[in-house]
């Protein structure tokens, strides 16, 4: 079957009721529990596990005794929760949830393998903490949370269990599903990933112990990734005033962010392989470490008043994901190298299938007649003419122009968006050939995109 990450949205556990949770597939399943879970861990065997939570679980329920493991469970370990409400930071609160999560699961006898990720509620979902958030700022953490797992496992089907998530929790959550199976082609090279969504029937009301179907209420081959455009101006956004050693750390880490992702996705959006090799070996950040510091500022700059938890910065959900794309193409490209040598071009090209198929061939059309070219030319007759060009112009030569290894009139070197897309970056006037087959362009890359309007836009 492949491996699989099997992705839940929790709400409030202390609600959830038994049910016999039945899957209809090819065989019937029957599950006794007061969660859905166990029934597709049933199904899909070794999958991993990942729990979506709202920070909001903090505030205790409180409304009477139900009946249930759930219930029991979450009664036995409230204490956690009433620590979690004591905590004297936002990051001590969420730690605080997440432990009473993790120990959830084993009092609920659920497999332990499962990566908790605590993400901002919005609004007052238990009726008496209040907390100011949005639900771009859910997306994010949740893609922060567990895109680097997507980049380390090459898992073949993302499902998502949609059963007792709460407000505006399904929504975002089949939207971080999709973007952790873009992150999937791009860092293993899939042709694929499959994604599954499951939703269940409506608990009844003063039932005890209904059949609720498992529904598999959407499925698709993911098999195209979606680049951002136009990308956020900001990874973070303040909202309010702030310090000026924290305003300092926002303004670096958006700095790195757009030198991060700009060129490299603009290079993936285009059909640019040479452009793309270019800017990751001159990437000065890794991606991850950008994300990281983001999370952990705008984790210090959330309040925790009373029972009113409020932020002071917002993160953007689109920036994590350009973030996490960059470190899947480097995880998937492996070691960039420029120059780039033509056979190292033409090992790029897989990665470009996964973004547009059009491109995909024309990439490997151009690249045949650069190599084609180079045949017939013979790299002794290149090396003459760099030699004596060399002596005329008193500096070594990197190599020829294409236009030239073509034999064509090289016209003035302005870079143009429709010849630069339509010859996969390498506009004959713009790109130099050494007799070994290894090309470069001839001058400053990101000024050449800008020139030629192959950057994608940054927008607030």
């Amino acid at each position: 079957m492949g491996r699989t990450l099997l992705i839940a949205t929790w709400g409030q556990p202390a609600l959830w009721g038994p049910a016999v949770y039945v899957l209809e597939e090819r065989e019937r399943r029957t599950l006794e529990h007061c969660t859905s879970l166990p029934l597709l861990l049933e199904k899909y065997g070794d999958a991993d596990v990942a729990l979506l939570v709202l920070d909001s679980l903090v505030d205790e329920y409180a409304d009477g005794r139900r009946e249930g493991a759930c219930y029991e469970c979450y009664d036995k370990l409230r204490g956690l929760l009433q620590g979690a409400a004591r905590a004297a930071s936002y990051s001590e609160l969420r730690k605080g949830v997440k432990k009473f999560v993790e120990e959830l699961l084993e009092c609920m006898g659920i497999d332990g393998r499962a990566r908790v990720v605590v993400c901002p509620a919005v609004g007052s979902p238990g009726g008496r903490w209040s907390f100011e958030s949005k639900p771009g700022d859910f997306e994010a953490v949740a893609l922060a949370g567990l895109g680097p797992r997507c980049l380390e496992e090459g898992y073949e089907r993302v499902v998502l269990d949609l059963t007792h998530g709460v407000n505006f929790m399904p929504a975002v959550a089949l939207r971080v599903a999709e973007r952790l199976a873009n992150i999937l082609l791009l860092a293993h090279g899939a042709k694929s990933v499959k994604l599954e969504v499951y939703n269940s029937d409506p608990y009844p009301p003063r039932s005890q112990r209904p059949e609720l179907r498992l529904n598999l209420v959407a499925r698709e081959e993911v098999r195209a990734v979606r680049v951002p455009a136009p990308l956020p101006e900001r990874l973070l956004r303040p909202t309010r005033q702030l310090d000026s050693q924290t305003s300092e750390g926002v303004r670096r880490v958006n700095e790195e962010y757009k030198r991060t992702v700009e060129v490299s996705l603009s290079a993936l959006y285009y059909p640019l392989p040479l452009a793309l090799h270019y800017s990751l070996s001159q990437a000065g950040e890794a991606p991850l470490r950008v994300m990281e510091d983001a999370l952990g500022l705008w984790e210090h700059t959330v309040s925790v008043c009373g029972q009113r938890v409020k932020g002071a910065l917002r993160l953007e959900p689109d920036a994590v994901y350009a973030l996490l794309l960059v470190e899947a193409v480097l995880r998937g490209l492996g070691r960039p190298e420029y120059p780039a040598r033509l056979e190292r071009l033409r090992e790029t090209v897989k990665l470009y299938e996964s973004i547009s198929e059009p491109h995909y061939y024309l990439i490997v059309d151009e690249l045949s007649r650069v190599e084609g070219a180079l045949a017939k030319r013979k790299p002794l007759l290149i090396r003459l003419r760099l030699l004596l060009r060399s002596l005329v112009e008193r500096r070594p030569q990197r190599g020829v122009r294409l236009c030239e290894l073509y034999g064509e009139e090289c016209r003035d070197g302005t870079p143009d968006k429709r010849v630069m897309i339509a010859h996969a970056g390498l506009q004959k006037e713009l790109v130099l050939v050494d007799p070994q087959g290894t090309i470069s362009y001839k001058g400053d890359v990101r000024q050449m995109l800008k020139e030629g309007g192959l950057l994608i836009p940054f927008a607030e």
